[in-house]
């Protein structure tokens, strides 16, 4: 088993552009050699096993009656705030673009219903002079 004082292998998580990163994850740093996300808010030592977004916030929330925890817990709380105001603007968008395409995709569909309506009554009406023709 590997030595999980070791903090070379750890990985830090920065928020990428195009991915949101859930914001608890800036008070944790994640070995993966251990499976375990160690807390890096100043006086605990703790580790919590995975990197399970409930198992950290409840880390975080269980301290929080030690003020400098207190701290950082409403600073995540801030943090949040911003991160599902973000999910619901993506999602609001996705949702807009859906919209755009199935109404496109509608119109595409009614303007070949007419087309098929126009030439079916253009065969009806073929037919119907051929057979009066005999």
């Amino acid at each position: 088993m590997s030595d999980c004082s070791d903090d070379s292998d750890i990985e830090n998580v920065d928020p990428v552009p195009t991915k949101l990163i859930h914001p608890i994850h800036k008070y944790y740093r994640f070995d993966p050699n251990c499976k375990r996300s160690k807390c890096l808010t100043d006086g605990c030592a703790a580790s919590v096993a995975g990197k399970n977004v409930t198992n950290l916030v409840n880390h975080l929330k269980q301290k929080a009656g030690v003020h400098f925890r207190l701290q950082h817990y409403a600073e995540y709380l801030q943090r949040k705030k911003v991160f599902d105001e973000e999910i619901e603007k993506r999602n609001s968008q996705v949702a807009k673009a859906v919209k755009r395409k199935k109404d496109q995709l509608d119109s595409q569909a009614a303007k070949q219903t007419k087309i098929t309506d126009v030439s079916i009554l253009f065969v009806i009406t073929a037919l119907q002079n051929f057979i009066a023709s005999y």
